[in-house]
């Protein structure tokens, strides 16, 4: 807790005799906006590591603002780095509002999702997979109205997919396999037009599928295995783009 308190203020305490404009702390001979940074401390202190906010896996700044972070252990992003973030995501996050990509795949970050991350409205990209998050994906997933790739897949996640998820009418890539969400895929999935994939593999989805999925004209992979699912409706076979259909490990006793 000292530690915590003590890096904070020093933030603060330079951010007072800085050359930036207000709210802007000057690090590197760059200014930089102070609460961006505030976050960025808070998950390093999280994680119990010692670097200062600008080192924390790579990050792109425009204007002094924080657009693009992302720290993983593994190479697919091109931002491999031989620590691993852990302990919850800060409830300080929604601080970041001009982040448009944000990748954290393969750290250690548990607990749930800060209920305030629907405040940032710019995201594009979001993944948070090969982690150990549990509880419900919040409401405020709604307002990422600017999403299109989201990435949830080997957490703990649970409950339902919210209805406000539907409100991601530019998302074009949802993977969220292995992990423990149940329910029925919410009746307005047939709103998610760009949808190109979705994979909810392994889950504990139950019901029918609605019918709106046919709405889904650019869906070309869809897997729904190791589920519960029970029923599909008529309207699948609506889908001319569909090329890939997993359901295998299911409860169905119809199919169309």
């Amino acid at each position: 807790m000292i530690k915590k308190i003590i890096i904070i203020k020093v933030i603060l305490f330079s951010f007072l005799f800085s050359n930036c404009p207000d709210g802007f702390e000057e690090m590197n001979n760059q200014c930089f906006w102070t609460n961006d940074l505030i976050v960025l401390q808070k998950f390093i202190i999280n994680s119990n590591l010692s670097l200062n906010p600008l080192e924390l896996g790579v990050q792109q700044w425009e204007n002094g603002r924080l657009v693009s972070l992302c720290s993983s252990i593994y190479t697919i992003d091109g931002c491999q780095q031989s620590y691993q973030l852990s302990g919850p995501i800060p409830d300080e996050i929604f601080h970041l509002d001009q982040l448009r990509d944000l990748r954290l795949l393969g750290n250690e970050l548990n607990g749930h999702i800060p209920t305030n991350f629907g405040e940032l409205t710019n995201l594009e990209y979001l993944d948070l997979s090969y982690n150990y998050l549990n509880g419900e994906i919040p409401d405020s997933f709604g307002n990422l109205i600017n999403l299109t790739d989201l990435y949830l897949s080997q957490n703990n996640f649970n409950g339902e997919i919210p209805e406000n998820f539907c409100y991601l009418y530019k998302l074009k890539h949802f993977y969220a396999f292995s992990n423990l969400l149940n329910g029925e895929l919410p009746s307005c999935i047939g709103n998610l037009s760009d949808l190109v994939i979705l994979n909810l593999f392994e889950n504990e989805f139950n019901g029918s599928l609605p019918s709106s999925i046919s709405h889904l004209n650019n869906l070309v992979y869809l897997d729904l295995s190791n589920n519960n699912i029970v029923g599909l409706p008529q309207s699948i076979g609506e889908i001319s783009t569909l090329s890939y259909l997993h359901l295998n490990n299911n409860e169905i006793v119809y199919l169309p």
